[in-house]
């Protein structure tokens, strides 16, 4: 029989937790369970919501494995009178283990599927972070596109690839795009990087009004996806890997499902 501490193993060879971030070493991980727990349905997911709880409760998985970790920084209580602590009280109760692979996993992996999707050549890190065996490794991904497109052409690809129905354009829609940057998730912080790397188009997510139009004077546009947006395809990879690894046991992945809705 698989335990907890079986499945982690592998999960943390995919992407190793030396690739966390240093503000992000501590959430990464087993936040929930028991390592010796055995394991026969496991359920992938972006965010450890109420209704992901209660679908893995439903569906008797043993184990959750998420993007976004269950819990972020410090926790000093856990009572019934706090969502979070209802969350993981709910855990408990059902012998579920819930596992995350947050800034390691966006490293390791999440702007290369992203870049890859796109069909991006000559990728690079957007930020470097370090060095291993000659590979440069970080955050994001910078590259050129196989044709000059508009910015209007890409966010059609963007939309297709993703499986979007919207996505936020700031700057000029008919501008050609050649050279461009991707990072999933909340990517403000890293404008500035792809700015100097010279790129003519930043596909991101949680772009703010003054951000967009500030980078937009500068002649750069951003095509902001949503932070879901982009990042969903974690489940799609991490089940798909799972399945590879662990062809006996049961496997259930979150079907798409936005935070919020636009009317």
């Amino acid at each position: 029989m698989c335990k907890v501490r079986d499945v982690t193993a592998v999960l943390e060879e995919y992407a190793p937790p030396r690739y966390a971030e240093s503000w992000d070493t501590q959430n990464i991980g087993l936040s929930v369970g028991d390592f010796e727990k055995d394991v026969k349905g496991i359920y992938v997911c972006v965010d450890v919501t109420e209704k992901v709880v209660g679908e893995a409760v439903s569906k008797g998985s043993d184990l959750i494995v998420s993007h976004h970790p269950l819990i972020f920084g410090g926790i000093r209580k856990i009572n019934s009178e706090d969502f979070l602590g209802r969350r993981i009280i709910r855990l408990i109760k059902n012998g579920i283990s819930s596992f995350a692979m947050h800034t390691n996993y966006d490293v390791a992996h999440m702007a290369d599927i992203a870049a890859q999707k796109l069909k991006m050549k000559e990728i690079r890190p957007l930020e470097v972070l370090f060095e291993e065996e000659g590979t440069l490794l970080g955050i994001g991904k910078s590259g050129i596109l196989e044709n000059e497109i508009t910015v209007r052409e890409l966010c059609g690809i963007i939309k297709k690839e993703f499986g979007l129905d919207t996505v936020k354009v700031f700057g000029d829609m008919e501008m050609k795009a050649f050279k461009i940057s991707i990072c999933p998730g909340s990517g403000k912080s890293l404008v500035s990087h792809a700015l100097e790397n010279g790129s003519c188009v930043y596909v991101t997510g949680d772009i703010d009004h003054h951000t967009g139009i500030d980078a937009a004077a500068e002649g750069m546009a951003i095509i902001d996806a949503g932070h879901y947006g982009i990042e969903k395809i974690f489940v799609d990879d991490v089940g798909d890997y799972l399945r590879k690894k662990f062809p006996k046991m049961r496997i259930e992945k979150q079907m798409s499902d936005d935070p919020f809705q636009v009317l």
